[in-house]
């Protein structure tokens, strides 16, 4: 190898060791909470505690700056933060001095920004370290002149037949009391209403929030979304939700076999049924068959089918019994749809002028997941490609422009 390439390789090779430490370092800082609220007043003055959190107990000092567009009301009262080695939480505070008056209404941002700073020279801590920062926001709402409202809808978990409550947060951002009501539909996975619910009228105060209980009992399990309408005073909000009863599946109903003749070829009526609200496409089922001792004689697949929402359909599936003798089988059916297996095992007995299909059991398995890759990692690896790409380039680049280069010896 000349001497050009391992110079890059040895430059790549740092490259991705600082980088792996930069994604390591990245997930290493934290704070809490990330987010507040607060209502304007004029000329509001308030002292607000943050905590810093050091996940890694290591050694750390970060730099507290301000900014966003209320940094200039926002007064620190520490300016850095400094962990010792083992330390893994610190707090600290500022103050928010507010205008006597901010004319435009709605959401305004204040930032605290926690920044990681690189270790100095000579002393103890990490030589490779990344710069971090993380965040904290405070929101400050100034009303809006009249009647103003802002609605979030909760989903609890909701179970097939009993009775549970949407919760409906409203929040009065305008300067007047208004007098609420809740309207939520519930709609199928077409847009369909299957149901509107309503609740009892609350008043709210201005800055104040109320929460709307709506009780509801899903008759149907599958899958819905929730709208809600919160009208006031001859105006509205919305948000929805999605809203899921149970889980999808697909289910063997029954198996029949009709006419049949030992050495003839067995035909499998599988009737599966759809118990879920929408349209589940490409269906089908592998059928295995064996003896006691556990000796397969047949799999197949059955062609793949479209199931209406709650709809049943039939899959066919043949078996080829020339070389099998009269007796007791265990037939496994596994049904396939939308990454998701329905597996029920069958007894089968086998007479010279028919079959005879008993169930035994049924087994549910979801989709397999996959393992999450944090975002840090994938921004990192596509930052890693593109340098070494930039690097290639550069030493063509050079080479073209009369660049020399030792010969290997």
């Amino acid at each position: 190898m000349n001497v050009k390439w391992k110079n890059l390789l040895v430059m790549v090779v740092v490259f991705l060791a600082v980088s792996f430490v930069m994604a390591q370092d990245s997930l290493a800082l934290g704070i809490a909470p990330a987010t507040e609220s607060l209502s304007f007043e004029p000329g509001l003055e308030r002292t607000f505690s943050i905590k810093v959190i050091n996940r890694d107990g290591k050694e750390v000092k970060a730099l507290i700056t301000a900014g966003g567009e209320l940094g200039e009301y926002v007064e620190l009262n520490e300016n850095y933060v400094y962990f010792s080695e083992g330390e893994k939480e610190k707090k600290i505070s500022y103050t928010i001095r507010l205008p006597e008056g901010m004319e435009e209404p709605g959401p305004h941002r204040a930032e605290i920004m926690v920044m990681e700073l690189p270790p100095e020279e000579g002393g103890g801590m990490t030589k490779v370290s990344a710069i971090l920062s993380v965040t904290y926001v405070l929101t400050v709402n100034v009303p809006y002149p009249g009647k103003y409202a802002k609605a979030r809808l909760f989903v609890s978990g909701f179970k097939l037949k009993r009775e549970s409550n949407f919760l409906v947060e409203v929040e009065n951002l305008g300067s007047l009391t208004i007098f609420a009501i809740a309207v939520i539909d519930i709609l199928g996975p077409l847009g369909e209403k299957i149901t509107t619910l309503t609740s009892d009228e609350v008043s709210i105060d201005p800055k104040e929030k109320e929460v709307i209980a709506v009780k509801w009992i899903p008759e149907i399990q599958g899958e819905y979304f929730a709208r809600v309408d919160v009208i006031y005073n001859d105006h509205s909000t919305r948000d929805e939700k999605k809203v899921t009863i149970g889980e999808l599946m697909v289910d063997i109903d029954s198996i029949s076999t009709g006419e049949f003749s030992l050495g003839g070829i067995a035909k499998f009526n599988i009737l599966v049924e759809n118990k879920w609200n929408r349209e589940i496409p490409d269906v089908y089922a592998e059928v295995t068959i064996k003896d006691r001792g556990g000796k397969e004689y047949t799999r197949t697949k059955t062609a793949s089918s479209k199931l209406e929402p709650f709809g049943k359909q039939m899959l066919i599936a043949y078996w080829d019994t020339e070389r099998v003798d009269q007796g007791d089988y265990v037939m496994s059916v596994v049904l396939h749809y939308e990454g998701t297996e329905t597996t029920k095992e069958f007894d089968v007995k086998v007479f010279l002028d028919k079959i005879e299909v008993a169930l035994v059991g049924m087994i549910v398995e979801g989709p397999s997941e996959e393992p999450e890759i944090p975002t840090v990692y994938i921004f990192t690896f596509v930052v890693i490609i593109l340098s070494v790409m930039n690097i290639v380039i550069y030493m063509k680049l050079r080479g073209r422009r009369g660049g020399k280069y030792l010969r290997p010896s």
